[in-house]
């Protein structure tokens, strides 16, 4: 009887874990899988974007040689055929690269292969001219540039890009959202994969207690429960690390890349051409934006892992909300907003955090700027609200369509129309502020009738300060 209930406890633990590996290798399979095709998305989502862009270089070239020969026949002088033969080594290239990137969309192969004869044509069309000109002279080589011949060639070549552009547009818009709903399919994996995970966890330990009794089966589980926790002290201790590594190694040579940028933009190193500052301007932005993306994900880390503290200080909010406006009045003039404040006469100072109130506010007004057109008006308001300060940005912006607004503070999420309006976005700012807030004590929610009809977002801070945590150790959100 003794030998049979050891074999039936045997066979039930047996069963309760292979259960939880099981649960867990399916989750790991499933998220694989995810990982997978996450991967092919973002590959066809950049490959669009280098496609429209050597679309852009194509036409540029052409529009080059056009300016080249234009410059040669009124002036004669061989200097303006520069850009010309520059063009003219570079655009037939430019097409092969294209017909090789779209090898897979007959939409743009047959688009590319309209454009090979029109190409050939004002090839042909810039030759004679300029041979006019180099033998013949000035007036005959005008009255051949004044025909239309060559500007019906250049608009069917352009009419055939914009054709181009619109697919490839086309294709960006449906990449990019599969690529979102893939992400988030694949964290609600994650999620309720570990919940799951856990729940079974909890039911082997139950089946465990319930039918495995004495010192043979507890000890040795209780040493496994010890070794467990040191494993996850580890665990967190390598989160905090991972933290720390992103934030200093991953900034510092992208913080060198934009300062030795910069000097060349400047002409500290010698002059450059148009097209160098050109693509220089972009390798800028385009290191700005990962910064920007870097700094948002360790963000969005340190609210999740809770490793930031508040160190409350006594904070004038008015003047912070002032400070923020003239760090963005450049922008503001720049296109035209009108802002208003609305600030209630002798606020209280309140004990806060002054890196995050400044967060907070330059979120805000950065979002109602972002999404606002020209001219646009936004209002800032500070006042007493009862037991709390009450601060609202309110715009009359793009607004969010009401079928995402249950959506809007979720992480990484993002509306189509803030896609449009900002493509460069992460979907991380208002998740980063409503964390934070909720963890400091204070509340965020906003209010829009819906697409096109404006924002207005609030935030509340109780008039007894934010709350403060002993015994973590700082690390700043900016």
């Amino acid at each position: 009887m003794n030998l049979l209930k050891k074999l039936s406890v045997k066979f039930i633990n047996a069963v309760s874990i292979f259960s939880v590996v099981l649960v867990f290798l399916v989750v790991a399979f499933v998220c694989y899988q995810s990982m997978l095709k996450i991967d092919t998305d973002e590959y066809w989502e950049i490959h669009s974007y280098q496609v429209s862009s050597n679309i852009n270089v194509f036409l540029s070239d052409l529009e080059n040689m056009e300016t080249g020969q234009r410059g040669y026949v009124i002036t004669g002088q061989e200097s303006f055929l520069q850009p010309y033969n520059a063009g003219l080594a570079d655009v037939n290239k430019e097409l092969q690269i294209l017909q090789n990137l779209t090898s897979d969309n007959a939409v743009q192969q047959k688009n590319l292969s309209l454009i090979k004869p029109l190409l050939d044509a004002k090839i042909a069309d810039l030759e004679n001219s300029i041979s006019l000109r180099t033998n013949s002279g000035f007036t005959v080589a005008m009255a051949d540039v004044s025909t239309d011949k060559g500007k019906q060639i250049m608009d069917s070549i352009r009419a055939i890009v914009i054709n181009m552009q619109t697919e490839e547009a086309g294709l960006l818009q449906v990449r990019t959202k599969d690529l979102a709903e893939v992400n988030s399919m694949a964290e609600s994996i994650i999620i309720w994969g570990s919940v799951i995970g856990f729940l079974f966890y909890l039911l082997v330990n139950y089946i465990i207690n319930k039918f495995v009794i004495g010192e043979i089966v507890q000890k040795p589980l209780m040493e496994e429960i010890l070794k467990a926790n040191k494993e996850l002290k580890t665990l967190d201790l390598a989160k905090d690390e991972f933290v720390s590594i992103a934030s200093h190694q991953l900034r510092t040579p992208l913080t060198a890349l934009k300062g030795f940028t910069g000097m060349l933009i400047d002409g500290d190193a010698g002059p450059i051409n148009d097209k160098q500052h050109e693509y220089l301007i972009e390798i800028k932005n385009a290191n700005d934006r990962m910064i920007g993306l870097i700094n948002a994900l360790l963000n969005v880390s340190r609210v999740d892992l809770g490793v930031f503290v508040v160190e409350p200080e006594p904070v004038n909010f008015a003047e912070v909300a002032e400070s923020v406006l003239k760090e963005s009045e450049a922008r503001i003039n720049n296109k035209k907003f009108v802002v208003t404040t609305n600030f209630e006469k002798d606020l209280p100072s309140i004990n806060a955090d002054l890196n995050i109130m400044r967060m907070i506010f330059q979120n805000l007004l950065s979002n109602a700027m972002k999404y606002t057109p020209t001219e646009g008006k936004i209002t800032f308001s500070i006042k007493k609200d009862g037991h709390n300060i009450l601060i609202s940005v309110a715009d009359t912006g793009y607004g969010i369509p009401e079928n995402v607004q249950s959506k809007i503070f979720t992480k990484m999420f993002r509306a189509d129309n803030a896609r449009i309006k900002d493509p460069e976005g992460t979907g991380l700012g208002l998740y980063i502020i409503k964390a934070t807030i909720e963890k400091t004590g204070g509340k965020i929610w906003f209010e829009s009738l819906g697409e096109d009809k404006g924002s207005t977002f609030y935030v509340t801070i109780p008039l007894e300060g934010m709350k403060k945590k002993e015994g973590t150790k700082r690390l700043e959100l900016k």
